[in-house]
């Protein structure tokens, strides 16, 4: 459920920036979303999506309480996944939008590295998981090699180089990972 969270508030984050963008390069006459979605100005998506932050936030607190109810909780995510349903269907029309339109070529490269940007980021994030998994089953290879059997050493000794690859390969991975990120920070 944790990693599911973390993919919610890094989807928030990603079209929170891609908000920004549209925000300034589109103006609307009337507003985004059904009033019955959003109690924020849905003329605009920022607040919109700030509106969704705080709605799980609220979940996850009442999640943590012992007193609040399952009908709460329901009633909230409800909400959410209404709420995330609607961003992504007009932030993905928007995007198309500016896209067609080419309003602005500064527009579209801010909001090409700022996809990049994310992605990369998203990607360095996994890799950072698959690296911790990765050093512990280099950890319990290695007891179980220090630990077996004679009759099981070259099994053991097969198994932890295997796990010593996967991480090295990984460990490499992230590393390019991050060079992409520090040369998208260099102007």
């Amino acid at each position: 459920m944790t990693h599911r969270l973390s993919q919610l508030t890094a989807q928030l984050h990603h079209w929170k920036q891609q908000a920004k963008l549209i925000d300034q390069a589109h103006t609307i006459n009337g507003p985004w979303f059904d009033p019955q979605v959003f109690d924020s100005d849905s003329r605009w998506l920022v607040p919109c999506i700030e509106e969704t932050e705080q709605n799980l936030a609220r979940i996850l607190r009442l999640a943590q309480n012992p007193r609040s109810t399952t009908t709460q909780i329901e009633h909230l995510t409800e909400r959410l996944f209404a709420q995330m349903e609607a961003l992504q269907r007009v932030i993905t029309h928007a995007l198309e939008s500016l896209r067609n339109e080419s309003t602005s070529t500064h527009i579209e490269t801010k909001l090409a590295e700022t996809t990049s940007k994310a992605a990369l980021q998203k990607q360095l994030t996994q890799h950072q998981e698959w690296e911790q998994r990765l050093r512990q089953l280099v950890l319990n290879k290695q007891y179980e090699f220090d630990h077996a059997p004679a009759r099981y050493h070259k099994a053991a000794l097969q198994a932890l180089t295997v796990a010593q690859q996967r991480l090295a390969r990984c460990q490499q991975a992230k590393s390019r990972i991050e060079a992409q990120l520090l040369s998208c920070h260099i102007p």
